[in-house]
């Protein structure tokens, strides 16, 4: 497997190939640094191990298996001493990010979105932002833009089918150069009153914003977008996921 991705309860295996540089036998030990807490690794040689001197390297399959590894990149650093001299060579493997199964404003759960405006060269893009599916940084398509023509604040809100006790909001982001640095949730109560749930005033998370917060129960949450990070177009905001979760237990 080529791209570093591990997914949580899967083993993922990663090989390396051990190739003698000397005329001779070579004695080589290895150790690995900084696996996370809560990971398994299997198949790393407890002793050290003799590389023939050939061409045909000597191949090592470690095998990683994680039952929660956290979100993003995950750092380790495999070290190779032979020789009296150390080898570290950085070893990296990523758990792709995904919308929680209890994200209550998923549209296949009956949840609705709206906003104040869509860039005129993606009509209908403000259901993309409930659609589960988040952007990649390369790939930031699949998003709710707003319109260029109007300038911030922009808004989007989604619409639960029925009032929920949530507690905590993620904000998946789309195109990293355009991210929003301003902003606020607000929530409608029963009474008809808005309480704003956070105010953000210096983001700088190009990717994802984790907010949690005291529980609200609510049908209707309001992300207000102030300003953006882009300075070639500063009207625009853009969400790739607008997620809504009950408090953790």
């Amino acid at each position: 497997q080529r791209e570093p991705y591990i997914v949580a309860n899967e083993s993922r295996t990663v090989q390396i190939g051990l190739r003698s540089v000397t005329e001779t036998l070579q004695t080589v030990a290895l150790a690995l640094e900084g696996l996370p807490f809560g990971w398994k690794l299997s198949n790393l040689p407890d002793e050290p191990i003799t590389l023939q001197p050939s061409r045909r390297p000597t191949r090592i399959e470690l095998s990683f298996l994680a039952a929660q590894p956290e979100p993003g990149p995950n750092k380790m650093t495999l070290v190779i001493t032979a020789d009296n001299r150390t080898i570290r060579i950085p070893l990296t493997l990523v758990l792709k990010d995904t919308v929680g199964p209890d994200d209550l404003a998923l549209a296949s759960k009956g949840a609705a979105v709206r906003s104040d405006g869509e860039l005129d060269r993606e009509p209908g893009c403000t259901p993309k932002a409930i659609d589960g599916i988040i952007a990649a940084a390369d790939d930031f398509s699949n998003r709710w833009h707003s319109s260029l023509e109007t300038p911030h604040p922009h808004w989007i809100e989604v619409k639960l089918p029925k009032p929920e006790t949530i507690g905590r909001i993620i904000i998946r982001f789309a195109d990293p150069a355009g991210y929003p640095t301003r902003f606020e949730a607000q929530a409608k109560l029963a009474d008809g009153q808005t309480k704003t749930l956070f105010t953000v005033n210096d983001n700088q998370d190009a990717r994802v914003y984790h907010a949690a917060f005291e529980p609200v129960k609510t049908d209707t949450v309001r992300l207000i977008i102030h300003s953006s990070a882009s300075s070639v177009y500063p009207n625009a905001a853009q969400i790739s996921e607008l997620e809504l979760y009950p408090p953790k237990p």
